[in-house]
């Protein structure tokens, strides 16, 4: 028996040494020589590159960056206002393709279409047409009515989740596909037997639909999250991406440092929906949830048993 454990967890790390052996070569070694030049003063010579450590210089200089901390601050705003967006509509898209109706197949397609498509150009050629807001809200001054209501740092954010709200939406192409494989997970039995109990659908939809989703939401609102920190046209990316190769007003060091503040922005957002979406009592709550839901399911068995007795 030790000798066939052994066996299997060999040919296990056979099967995960690519993906150990890419994650080495491709993130750790980048990780540690991004920390490295983020905390020295890089210059690019014939011989290579030479470092200078010069501590937090560069963290310093990357944050008296008016331009990189003004749109740090309003990438979090924008990204808590989108984030709901689409986490919303992409649920309300699968559960209006979990229905029994015709042509699924081909609304799937159409919904997940824009995830193969939208790359950068076609991106940026979208936004450089403004065919990414709805014409309505321009004609109706929508971006001025918000900067005379609101503050700056809210107005801007704001505005440009209006002005981009078709790009944001063709973000839910994944995240329609991930809530319908949780929709198809949950059994079907438990809905027939919450409408045997008086639920309406709408009772149904907040006491069985949303809470067996909670775990897909969270998970779904993490890779939206990276999705829109890591997008082609980021402004913020772009930035850092020029700062790189500006030898005058940046270089590897100061991108670097730059890219790690980002990272911590990310990061910190990240925390906070592990925060919103993980319950401290969740194993309680599920248990109790699972053991409501078994009873519910026992009692249709039960009644269709009957029933079947009687007819038969």
């Amino acid at each position: 028996m030790k000798r066939f454990i052994k066996r299997h967890d060999l040919i296990a790390y056979l099967f995960l040494l690519p993906w150990l052996v890419g994650i080495l070569v491709f993130v750790c070694i980048p990780l540690i020589s991004s920390i490295h030049f983020s905390t020295s003063k890089v210059r690019v010579t014939l011989q290579g590159l030479v470092l200078t450590a010069n501590g937090i210089e560069n963290f310093k200089t990357a944050l008296s960056d008016t331009w990189f901390t003004e749109n740090i601050v309003n990438f979090a705003v924008k990204t808590a206002l989108s984030l709901p967006v689409i986490i919303v509509f992409s649920m309300m898209v699968a559960i209006m393709l979990n229905t029994k109706m015709r042509g699924k197949g081909i609304f799937r397609v159409l919904f997940f279409l824009p995830v193969v498509i939208s790359s950068g150009p076609v991106m940026s050629e979208f936004t450089n047409q403004k065919i990414a807001t709805v014409p309505m809200l321009q004609e109706m001054g929508l971006e001025n009515i918000l900067m005379n209501l609101l503050p700056r740092y809210l107005a801007q954010p704001i505005s440009s989740v209006f002005s981009q709200i078709i790009l944001i939406l063709w973000f839910s192409g994944v995240q329609i596909l991930i809530f319908l494989a949780g929709l198809q997970k949950v059994d079907a039995y438990i809905y027939e037997a919450a409408s045997i109990d008086g639920a309406s659908a709408w009772e149904g939809f907040w006491k069985i639909t949303l809470p067996s989703l909670k775990n897909i939401t969270f998970v779904t609102t993490i890779y939206t999250l990276i999705a829109l920190a890591t997008f082609d046209n980021n402004d913020i990316v772009g930035y850092i991406r020029n700062k790189m190769f500006d030898s005058i007003n940046g270089g590897y060091g100061i991108a670097c440092a730059m890219a790690w503040i980002y990272a911590a922005v990310i990061l910190l957002l990240l925390l906070i929906c592990a925060l919103v979406f993980i319950d401290k009592h969740s194993e309680e709550t599920e248990l109790k949830r699972f053991k409501k839901l078994e009873r519910q399911r026992r009692r249709l068995y039960r009644k269709q048993r009957r029933k079947e007795q009687v007819h038969g």
